[in-house]
């Protein structure tokens, strides 16, 4: 047999590096023709040698060959690799060509690994990767990280590192890591566990509404709204509702976002009833128009048509705002019809600031209804409200109408 293995290393010393993994194939092959097995660890450790040569110098495309290759070489090739992995920072790239190799091997050491990568690489592509080699060991990486859950100074590392594994596997780890002392540990868990959809998920979800520490309230009530869809059967609102009053506000900003994925008239109604409340602050009222306008119904924009002329300015220009951007083309006319409404019946609320804002409106709706009013508008005093009724006007020229306007519902005050 010709020594593959030298020619090999002579290619690789000349930066020949396709011929070296020319001669590296043919070498396997060779290995797997040969009839009776011989001892050949001396040319085996030398053709991994090169390979790891090309994985230190190589391109992308040469580095890819390698990841085929290096498989074949098994536990041998372990050490070199987790050594490059936790040790060789600067080279992202031959980071994240070394977890899909590592991947290949559910090995306990292979596992703390990678762990370690996820947590101290600081570059993205290369953690994801790390999670994704974890992710495909599947059981393997769960029980390791799984025992790794029971020791109080590794438990926050571990429910770090299962939830960035989405596979079922985590499931039943998580479900438990849920119910730990430490906040932490139970709001990482519930954000990974929010991604899966399974009944136990979702009534572990409604019990750690009522979380002491908001930010397992958080990631409850943000798991809820992802879970809407999934359990229609379920109704989330009388769950969901109270954390519209939580005394943390970002819970109430994502109860908020939660409802409005539900979809309902009752849920819009509910959105109504806070956003109407003296007492609700002002960046959660702007939090609640938003919701009602991503609903997109025609309830949800009459609930925004009704409380239009009792805001404060920064809120009614917010309405004014998503009312501009609603996309559905059978709801458009509604919107645009409702923001003529307002600036016909209510003058005094009409600053500068406001007619700019129902002109940008009314150009993104491209609705006929409002081509008087801008017209009229082009002889404003206001400079700037003169433009931007002229560029609206241009808008509504250059398009036809395309649906007939619908009726409002009218919702309970």
């Amino acid at each position: 047999m010709s020594k593959l293995s030298h020619k090999a290393q002579v290619a690789s010393a000349q930066g020949d590096l396709k011929s070296a993994i020319y001669y590296v194939q043919q070498f396997l092959l060779e290995e797997q023709d040969q009839p009776l097995p011989r001892d050949n660890s001396s040319e085996k450790q030398q053709v991994l040698e090169v390979l790891l040569e090309i994985l230190d110098q190589g391109d992308f495309h040469s580095r890819w060959d390698v990841v085929k290759l290096l498989p074949h070489w098994g536990v041998e090739a372990l050490p070199s690799l987790m050594a490059i992995l936790e040790s060789d920072p600067e080279d992202p790239e031959k980071q994240w060509f070394v977890t899909r190799i590592l991947g290949s091997f559910p090995h306990p050491p292979v596992i703390q690994s990678l762990i370690h990568c996820l947590h101290h690489s600081p570059h993205e592509d290369v953690v994801s990767s790390a999670a994704a080699a974890l992710a495909t060991m599947g059981e393997a990486a769960v029980v390791a990280l799984g025992e790794l859950l029971e020791e109080p100074e590794s438990r926050l590392l571990a429910v770090r590192s299962l939830a960035q594994i989405r596979c079922p596997a985590v499931i039943e780890p998580l479900l438990g890591a849920v119910k730990d002392d430490d906040w932490q540990v139970r709001a990482i868990a519930l954000e990974a566990l929010a991604s899966f959809h399974q009944e136990p998920i979702l009534e572990q979800l409604i019990l750690s509404l009522d979380d002491l520490a908001a930010p397992v309230r958080k990631e409850a009530v943000i798991g809820l709204g992802m879970q809407a869809h999934v359990f229609p059967e379920y109704n989330l609102l009388p769950y969901l509702q109270p954390r519209l009053y939580d005394f943390n506000l970002s819970v109430c900003q994502q109860a908020a976002i939660a409802i409005s994925r539900l979809g309902s008239n009752e849920a819009a109604q509910t959105l109504l009833n806070v956003l109407q409340s003296a007492a609700t602050p002002i960046r959660l009222k702007i939090d609640l128009i938003r919701a009602l306008a991503w609903m997109e119904t025609p309830y949800s924009l009459d609930c925004l048509r009704f409380v239009l002329n009792n805001q404060p300015e920064a809120t009614t220009r917010e309405i004014i705002a998503v009312l501009g951007r609603v996309e559905s083309l059978t709801l458009r006319p509604i919107a645009a019809q409702i923001l003529l409404d307002f600036a016909q019946t209510q003058p005094l609320y009409l600053t500068p600031e406001i007619k700019q804002a129902l002109a940008v409106a009314w150009g993104q709706l491209q609705d006929s209804c409002a081509l008087d009013y801008l017209s009229q508008m082009q002889e404003d005093a206001e400079p700037k409200v003169k433009l931007h009724a002229i560029a609206a006007l241009k808008k509504l020229h250059s398009t036809q109408p395309k649906v007939s306007r619908g009726r409002l519902l009218y919702p309970k005050g």
